[in-house]
């Protein structure tokens, strides 16, 4: 047998005894018997086991404390280590194997001989595997894991996928597991006990804070635990961790960032301003073009960025990092970073993301930018339920500047009442100063939009003193309409919500809102024609608007559903009282006078025997069998989904789309079915035979 001779390295000199055995276990570092525990499973099952994650998630000293007590061969590959004939000599000299005459200099096949006749497991450990880029060397291994001998284990660090290895194709195999970057950071118990192992008294609370802040990343545990015992404040640490500390930058930079080319290191740092960045905005934010190939570069490259789709267009930069290059971004160009955010603000606006569009818009500066889109974007989010993320992120303004925007203060009134806060929604409102120039009459929707949400939100009674609120004729004579239709003065109603028909007009929800009222007060006076005519205004005014069916349209259709219950249609009545409950169900019925109006006529059509004999026929009822925007292909597609359990994420894996891609579709295909809701799509899409339940 020929005896192992390590070639010279090609670069400086390297201690081939070092190489060969685990590296020492830093003093501070914590047992993580969770992980050894997934180390013995992985290596007890397959050939192969990948400890993945980016720079300093711990990879290597978790396999070197994993490793103490064990016979393990070990092997520190560096890029000198890149040619088969040194490789292959650190790897049998490591496991203590020579080369065999019958193997032809074949090194793997050597390698394979020794394990098929040694007593026990042979366990080899390739460090740092990503250096490895010779094309004979990655046949040689994979050989070695598609026809593994029954005693040879082998275990290899990286960054990222070695993608020359088929690793996907192994795990399909059961060949391979991978343990990867989220297991490997650590959980509460294990950051608690590395900080007390570094001799740090760090509170439980403190530490939980810290895991959050770090997102448990091993490395900012480590740096913070010799900060702690180098005498910094443990609360003070904790608090303000931001990625700019000198210890985290120090690290970030000479670990990760500073091996960069400066092409790349100016696309991090443009990049950074964003919480989550896909190739398009990337491209937007930079002014190129490849932003997609760029942010796998860099994943590629053992930053700490991950994906947060299944897909891998949209990924996220560790908060450190983050946090790192934005501060590293201020101190350069401070009025760059004003242009950038108002670039996302505008693409996030395009995309119909409101909450981060406005953020963006907040943290640029731009006044004139952020009044327009809180002006059209408002009504919208009230709609799809996110009136609260747009409130949250004004809420990084100063309260005067808001203050100073009546539609910024509108719509923290509108949050507030949305929640049910009366007294916080008044307080916004009551501070309410003069509009500026408003041609389009924005702002006057959201006061229209503010008094309804406020009427709902108080349980439909008025405030002491009438409504003492900046708002139009025609809004205060629509909610004083309405309040009094549900206690039961439908004089003073009717009389109220007549004239607030015509001040409304243009308000497409509003004057729905009321058409539906006023066919409740004709209902109550046994004027059936008027009352229905009434009613399917009100709901080909909510057919058209974007908002969907919400209350008018319930109204609307309790009142055509009572009319054809008297005249004997009871196909029409079983359609209207279905979409009406739906609406119900659906939980669209804040104010409490149509809740009951709406619910009780529900339950009184489903005690009856006719309830029994008939199904739903739209055309009876006077809503439109057909949609006034028809949706898309892909909108379709979408549709053809809901009825089933799918998650939005489930059917974006179906569909080979982004999540964020599914929701857009389905905010289009709400709206264009005059929906709010999966449940309201489904059944509205099944009275267009768009859908049937069970076929996709």
């Amino acid at each position: 047998m020929e005896p192992i001779a390590i070639p010279p390295s090609p670069g400086p000199v390297s201690f081939i005894s070092s190489k060969l055995a685990p590296p020492p276990v830093p003093v501070e570092a914590t047992r993580r018997s969770r992980l050894f525990a997934l180390l013995d499973d992985a290596i007890s099952d397959v050939p192969l086991t990948v400890v993945m994650g980016p720079a300093g998630s711990g990879k290597t000293t978790l396999l070197a404390s994993w490793a103490e007590g064990k016979d393990v061969a070990w092997v520190s590959l560096d890029p000198h280590d890149d040619h088969p004939e040194r490789f292959w000599a650190l790897v049998l000299a490591a496991v203590g194997a020579e080369h065999r005459p019958e193997c032809g200099g074949d090194p793997a096949c050597s390698l394979a001989a020794h394990a098929n006749g040694a007593d026990a497991p042979v366990l080899l450990v390739l460090d740092d595997a990503d250096v490895i880029a010779n094309e004979q060397i990655r046949e040689d291994l994979r050989r070695l894991v598609r026809c593994p001998p029954p005693q040879l284990r082998i275990v290899v660090t990286c960054r990222r996928a070695v993608d020359a290895l088929h690793l996907s194709r192994l795990r399909i195999q059961g060949l391979a597991r991978v343990i990867d970057g989220g297991a490997l950071n650590l959980d509460q118990g294990e950051t608690e006990r590395l900080f007390a192992k570094a001799g740090a008294q760090v509170p439980a609370r403190d530490a939980g804070e810290f895991r959050r802040r770090t997102e448990g990343w091993v490395v900012a545990a480590r740096l913070a635990s010799m900060e702690l015992r180098d005498g910094a404040s443990t609360h003070e640490l904790v608090a303000t961790l931001s990625g700019r500390e000198t210890y985290v930058v120090d690290y970030l930079n000479e670990e990760l960032v500073d091996d960069l080319d400066p092409g790349m290191r100016a696309f991090l740092l443009r990049t950074s301003i964003a919480d989550e960045i896909c190739g398009e905005l990337a491209d937007v934010l930079t002014g190129g073009h490849g932003g997609g190939g760029a942010l796998d570069a860099l994943r590629s490259a053992g930053l700490p960025i991950w994906s947060v789709d299944p897909h891998g267009e949209t990924y996220r930069y560790h908060p450190l990092l983050a946090g790192m290059l934005r501060a590293s971004l201020r101190r350069q160009d401070a009025a760059l970073v004003l242009d950038l955010h108002r670039r996302a603000a505008l693409w996030f606006a395009d995309h119909g993301l409101v909450a981060p569009a406005v953020r963006h818009a907040v943290l640029s500066h731009d006044a004139a930018l952020l009044h327009a889109l809180v002006t059209e974007h408002a009504p919208a989010a009230l709609r799809d339920g996110v009136i609260d993320e747009l409130a949250a992120a004004l809420g990084a303004l100063d309260p005067g500047a808001l203050v100073a925007d009546p539609a910024l203060a509108l719509t923290m009134a509108i949050a507030a009442y949305d929640e049910g806060d009366v007294e916080t929604g008044d307080r916004w409102r009551d501070r309410v100063g003069s509009a500026p120039t408003d041609p389009a009459g924005a702002v006057d929707d959201l006061v229209a939009l503010a008094a309804l949400v406020r009427i709902r939100a108080s349980g439909a009674e008025l405030p002491d003193g009438g409504i003492a609120f900046p708002t139009s004729t025609g809004v205060a004579n629509a909610i004083t309409g309405a309040v009094e239709l549900w206690a039961g003065e439908t004089d003073g109603a009717e009389r109220h919500l007549a004239v607030a028909a015509t001040q409304c007009e243009r308000h497409e929800r509003l004057a729905g809102i009321v058409a539906a009222h006023l066919s409740v007060c004709r209902l109550r006076r046994a004027d059936g024609d008027g009352a229905r005519h009434l009613a399917r205004e009100a709901l080909e005014r909510s057919g058209r608007d974007d908002g969907g069916r919400g209350a008018g349209a319930a109204v609307a259709l309790v009142v055509l559903g009572s009319i054809a219950l008297d005249r004997r249609e009871y196909a029409a009545a079983a359609g209207a009282f279905a979409e009406a409950g739906a609406i119900a169900e659906a939980g669209r019925l804040r104010f409490p006078g149509e809740r009951a109006f709406v619910t009780t006529a529900c339950t009184h059509w489903r005690s009856l025997p006719q309830a029994g004999h008939h199904v739903a026929d739209a055309d009876l009822v006077g809503v439109p069998v057909e949609v006034d925007e028809p949706l898309s292909d892909a909108e379709l597609a979408i549709l053809r989904y809901l009825p089933t359990r799918l998650t939005n994420m489930e059917i974006a894996g179906e569909r080979c789309l982004s999540v964020n891609t599914v929701k857009t579709h389905l905010k289009h295909i709400y709206r264009k079915l005059g929906t709010g809701d999966r449940a309201a799509a489904v059944a509205r899409a099944q009275q267009l035979g768009l859908v049937t339940v069970g076929a996709i």
